[in-house]
């Protein structure tokens, strides 16, 4: 298993008919050929020019459906297609269990959440049509019924594209390709692309880029724990042993020690002048309120 095919484009075509309104999708796996130089290249097709109707309306990045297990904080999905005229795709579901596929499937795996380095992908649905996109709104929003999610139906997914994580290469890597295909960081227990991760992100690899491969096996699949210990820790203990291994939390917690009982008399004497003041305001506004009335029922 080459770890360089584990990230296959995904192409989406719309057909969009403006006198009968009728709007059609089909998504497709890409086309599999062979370059000049001998490489495998994976690459959405253009659509004839006899097909008029149908256009490609863009493509977006999967991890190849056959990745077991399937990284935390993706699914896998299913967009069946139709084996009748026009041949589109009529929805756009999770997969419910993973072994048991269908050959009316066009099968990705993405994420279900926002997540760095993606962007939604939109799974309209009009009666027995799905019509996934990257617009919010469908063709004739207003003026036909459209749905969103429902049933096992996500009304929207994450994925990555071209200009959120880069371009995919041709397989096999050439000579000393580290980086030639899109890379991964380890982020709060998910596999997340790396060029993506904001700086001051916590992550639990120290920003180590990897192939999605081996950040599924560090990421989701080894015991997470200080120094490779093999001793499992809960989120806390994580987080805990992380602040711990933190230099400037460090430095802050020594000159708070080193102060010592001084520094801890300063500060419980600011919060007794605080909470004090707090109370005379209290006071003073109430009593300057009582004598307002009493000056009132006076006059009357």
């Amino acid at each position: 298993m080459s770890v360089d095919n584990v990230l296959i484009p995904y192409c989406i075509y719309h057909s969009v008919d403006p006198d009968t309104r009728t709007c059609l999708a089909y998504l497709s796996p890409p086309a599999k050929t062979i370059d000049a130089e001998g490489n495998h290249v994976f690459q959405c097709m253009p659509t004839p020019s006899t097909i008029t109707k149908w256009k490609h309306h863009g493509t977006f990045i999967g991890v190849r459906p056959t990745l077991r297990p399937i990284p935390i904080g993706m699914a896998l999905f299913c967009a069946n297609k139709a084996n009748y005229f026009p041949y589109d795709t009529t929805e756009t579901n999770i997969v419910s269990d993973p072994y048991s596929l269908d050959a009316e499937c066009v099968y990705f795996i993405t994420y279900t959440q926002p997540t760095p380095g993606t962007i939604p992908l939109y799974l309209h649905q009009q009666g027995n049509h799905s019509f996934p996109s990257f617009d919010n709104e469908p063709p004739y929003a207003s003026q036909q019924a459209w749905t969103m999610g429902g049933g096992r139906r996500l009304p929207v997914c994450y994925v990555m594209t071209e200009q959120t994580v880069g371009k995919l290469v041709p397989f096999p890597v050439p000579p000393g390709g580290k980086g030639a295909n899109i890379r991964f960081t380890c982020l709060n227990g998910r596999c997340v692309p790396s060029n993506a991760i904001p700086s001051d992100a916590f992550n639990n690899t120290e920003g180590e880029d990897m192939d999605i491969e081996t950040c599924l096996v560090k990421c989701n699949m080894l015991v997470h724990s200080v120094d490779n210990q093999d001793t499992s820790l809960s989120i806390l203990d994580a987080v805990e042993a992380t602040v711990d291994n933190n230099a400037i939390i460090q430095t802050v917690k020594k000159g708070l020690t080193n102060a010592g009982v001084p520094v801890l008399g300063v500060v419980v004497g600011v919060l007794i002048l605080c909470l004090f003041f707090m109370g005379y305001l209290l006071w003073s506004r109430r009593r300057n309120g009582n004598e307002k009335s009493k000056r009132k029922a006076h006059y009357w």
